[in-house]
């Protein structure tokens, strides 16, 4: 996997893509931030995005409005490839480099203080972040194939009426769900038995949100998690 890039939108239109490549990554409407947004729902200095201990992490500095990932609005937060932070009316989705891009680019003018974005409009936008199609979550198994998990209540387990359908001895129906939340993250909740119990990168879990990457295992089936464009 290359860099990953920062994505900054508004509507349809693709404002800037700024590459991980360093330390602190700083946003906001002054021009001397490393991403600037000339919108006045933008803090002078809103946020930044930094390296801490081999993680991604962004961090609001007392903005008017916040800063939201994923919906939830954060003082400070990691982040991982599929998440996307709203930054006044901004988006900006935290991406694999190699994912497919658009050269739409469009220009803002700073008139001053900051306004503050109202509560209907804020609403709208959380709404949308939440239902983002950029983000599709998925499973992908050890014999290569991809499962769309197309469901809030995604089942694995043993026989038909799991979404998923798995073999194995001590299997149960369904042996394991993934529940899409309302943030638009994924948990995963363990039915399984003692002899065989769920587990996430190698840890036994009852129930757990799951993050793009994570190696879940069942019995013997082996699946990655995976949030990527359709």
């Amino acid at each position: 996997m290359g860099v990953p890039i920062l994505v900054v939108t508004l509507g349809s239109k693709i404002v800037e893509r700024k590459k991980l490549d360093q330390e602190v990554i700083s946003i906001g409407r002054a021009q001397e931030n490393d991403i600037v947004i000339n919108n006045l729902s933008v803090s002078r200095y809103h946020a930044v995005i930094y390296n801490k201990g081999g993680r991604v992490v962004i961090k609001d500095l007392g903005s008017a409005n916040g800063t939201f990932v994923n919906g939830s609005k954060i003082d400070e937060s990691e982040l991982w490839i599929g998440d996307a932070v709203l930054i006044g009316k901004h988006l900006i989705k935290f991406s694999r480099d190699e994912e497919s891009r658009t050269e739409d680019s469009v220009a803002f003018q700073d008139e001053g203080g900051t306004v503050m974005v109202d509560a209907r409009t804020q609403e709208k936008l959380l709404e949308k972040l939440k239902n983002d199609p950029f983000k599709v979550a998925r499973l992908i198994l050890s014999d290569g194939r991809e499962v769309e998990i197309n469901s809030d209540y995604f089942t694995v387990g043993k026989g038909n009426g799991s979404n998923l359908k798995i073999d194995g001895f001590f299997i149960k129906n369904p042996h394991a769900k993934i529940i899409k939340l309302p943030d638009g993250s994924y948990r995963i909740i363990s039915m399984g038995s003692f002899l065989r119990p769920s587990t996430v990168n190698g840890n036994k879990v009852k129930e757990r949100v799951l993050r793009d990457g994570d190696i879940i295992k069942i019995g013997g089936n082996e699946m990655m998690f995976v949030m990527s464009r359709k």
